[in-house]
């Protein structure tokens, strides 16, 4: 009978690290990562301003283990469909956990999103002379307005 043993190991380092990204309110934004490798292959996660972002309708996040390497990598891939200034600006991080390793989790380095664009309320305060009181304007964009 034949038995194969290997202790547990995670690196603590990414190969490839999500990079910040700045773009347009309802844009779609992708985050890639490849973390050195783990045995056995590293579970891939990710955060946003230090909590879970769990797939939905619009955040998908795709893992593949590449078993070539030795210990196995983990590539990730985080993709936000119309990004909302609400809810998704923030820290992201890739986030590789080994559930064998007490140790806990390994980390990327953060990267930011930034998002642009969209609906901005501009308040301009005109006085007038003549009556003495503020006037304000709501500017929006020409794709935002009613036809």
């Amino acid at each position: 009978m034949l038995f194969i043993s290997y202790l547990p190991v995670i690196q603590s380092t990414f190969l490839v690290e999500p990079e910040s990204q700045t773009v347009d309110d309802g844009a779609v934004v992708h985050f890639f990562c490849i973390h050195g490798g783990s045995i056995p292959p590293a579970t891939i996660t990710w955060t946003l301003n230090g909590t879970a972002i769990l797939p939905s309708s619009r955040i998908n996040i795709a893992s593949s283990v590449l078993q070539q390497t030795n210990p196995p990598q983990v590539t990730s891939t985080l993709t936000i469909i119309a990004v909302q200034r609400s809810s998704d600006v923030g820290v992201v991080r890739c986030v590789a956990t080994n559930p064998l390793l007490p140790s806990g989790p390994v980390s990327s380095a953060p990267a930011t999103l930034m998002i642009t664009g969209g609906c901005v309320a501009i308040a301009i305060e005109i006085l007038t002379i003549a009556f003495n009181f503020p006037l304000f304007f709501n500017i929006l964009p020409a794709k935002l307005r009613k036809q």
